[in-house]
């Protein structure tokens, strides 16, 4: 059968559609937007605490610079100078890195969802080379190549404008001091960071916008899935017949287990049987225990004959509540002056039987 085309799916994605393309790994994902998240918490954190940052850098650089001995420079000195620039460089600039690694897995989950672990699988035609080349001259790589060259273009652009414009106070610092040469650099680094944090996260958006625009359009069905979908879900009726079939057969083979319990045992004489026990003081009201017509109602009249249970016809009686009771249900209020005339004559028997036995 030809696979269907996407023009053929017109229905919404169901949810099982999309819980079952999740745990194919398929989500919404766009590095774009995590990058452009991530570089904008690095402006804003910048922002803030830039002037405490330049501060710091510029006086530990400077006391670098103080500290350079007038002596011959030996390697010791430059193992010295390493460890004390690596621990000052880890004390200024971790902080910042947790924040924009803190920002990024956020960013992350909130695209994509709680982490949905794929198992691995060979696939063979990754390691053709006639699908391998078909794939990089496909019409989506050259878009995919044309877009992020634009994307690149434009960043560029941006940046060289933005340096462009504050070139002017760069020149102007001179040769002041390099505590202001570092603060004139760092405002026109900050106007940059900030420039292209927008830029960027303008493109994200545009870019998860169309990743989920296109994942909505995979996920959709066609009307033949949504039906077979729904019949699934439904179940099959031919399955369904089968099983309540099966769970009345366990019923009935239940009850005439029960049936050595029952108090009386009322027939149809023949094609119906209902077995009904009750005890005072312990069941509120008679109970059906089984129930059966044709073979079944024999085979109730066969067990209550071996254990002696009482046996009476009453067929509009036997009607009425092989209909309406089901089997563990107490009879309905109704029946209960027609079933308390059959127990009190079978409790009057039993009495005169056990009277007759003492004499």
């Amino acid at each position: 059968m030809a696979e269907e085309s996407q023009d053929s799916k017109t229905e919404a994605a169901t949810p099982r559609r999309r819980e079952q393309a999740r745990e194919q790994g398929q989500v919404v994902n766009s590095p774009d937007l995590q990058a452009a998240l991530q570089l904008l918490a690095g402006a804003g954190l910048l922002t803030l605490a830039g002037d405490w940052f330049v501060r710091e850098m510029g006086g530990v650089t400077a006391g670098y610079l103080t500290r350079l001995s007038s002596t011959e420079w030996t390697a010791s000195h430059t193992v010295r100078l390493g460890q004390s620039a690596a621990m000052d460089l880890q004390r200024l600039c971790v902080p910042f890195v947790l924040v924009i690694l803190v920002i990024g897995i956020l960013s992350a989950f909130a695209q994509a969802g709680p982490l949905v672990i794929v198992p691995l699988k060979w696939n063979w035609e990754r390691l053709d080379p006639r699908s391998g080349w078909n794939r990089l001259c496909s019409l989506e790589t050259l878009m995919r190549g044309t877009i992020a060259v634009c994307k690149a273009a434009l960043i560029a652009s941006v940046a060289i404008a933005v340096v462009f414009v504050g070139r002017q106070a760069i020149a102007s610092t001179g040769f002041q001091s390099f505590e202001a040469a570092c603060g004139d650099a760092w405002d026109v680094c900050r106007r940059l960071l900030l420039t292209l944090s927008g830029v960027t996260l303008g493109l994200g958006v545009l870019d998860f916008g169309f990743k989920w625009y296109r994942h909505e359009q995979q996920l959709k069905l066609s009307r033949q899935e949504l039906k077979e979908e729904q019949k699934e879900d439904a179940g099959d009726p031919h399955l369904k017949a089968r099983l309540r079939k099966l769970q009345h057969q366990a019923t009935l083979t239940k009850g005439l287990n029960d049936v050595p319990k029952a108090t009386v045992v009322l027939t149809n004489p023949t094609h119906l049987a209902i077995a009904l026990r009750y005890e005072h003081g312990v069941t509120a009201a008679p109970i059906v225990l089984a129930k059966g017509e044709g073979l079944m109602a024999q085979r109730i009249r066969r067990i209550a004959e071996e254990h002696r249970i009482p046996i009476q016809e009453r067929r509009p009686l036997v009607r009425a509540l092989y209909k309406l009771v089901h089997v563990g249900q107490e009879i309905p209020m109704e029946f209960y002056q027609a079933i308390a005339e059959i127990l009190s004559g079978i409790y009057r028997a039993r009495n005169a039987r056990s009277i007759a036995d003492r004499d």
